[in-house]
């Protein structure tokens, strides 16, 4: 004489259940849970503590997830500002050499240059500033 047990298949332990708004997506019927536990002994309390431990898994990949997305926002934003710094540094000694060169000078074209030095400083770097705000660097796919 054979017994039968009709237990659901695996699958069909982490389908969906039957009242979708009371439990959460792949958790069993609770009858099915009574079942498996009448052919293992303790089988919803491991159920239980293996399904605790993969949703505090989870939590802490997203916690962590978090916490690089951050860091990687602040380190985006103190390598912006260094950068404003260092084109507000080589904007002004353009500016001063352009203007050391163009004042002690006697003649035009030593004026001129001076005025390109300077000029040509401070519009390179308004150049980069407003082109890399419009297009940014793509990363490389791999």
């Amino acid at each position: 004489m054979s017994r039968s047990c009709h237990l659901p298949t695996a699958p069909n332990l982490m389908g969906k259940t039957k009242n979708n708004n009371s439990l959460p997506e792949g958790f069993p019927d609770p009858t099915v849970l009574e079942r498996y536990n009448a052919v293992i002994p303790n089988f919803s309390e491991r159920f239980m503590a293996q399904w605790e431990a993969e949703a505090e898994h989870r939590r802490d990949q997203e916690n962590r997830r978090d916490e690089a997305i951050i860091a990687d926002q602040r380190s985006a934003y103190v390598l912006a500002r260094w950068g404003q710094i260092c084109g507000l540094a080589i904007g002004l000694f353009a500016i001063a050499v352009g203007g050391v060169t163009a004042y002690n000078s006697p003649n035009l074209g030593s004026q001129l240059a001076g005025g390109f030095i300077g000029g040509g400083g401070v519009i390179g770097l308004v150049s980069v500033f407003v082109i890399g705000k419009r297009w940014p660097v793509q990363p490389e796919s791999k």
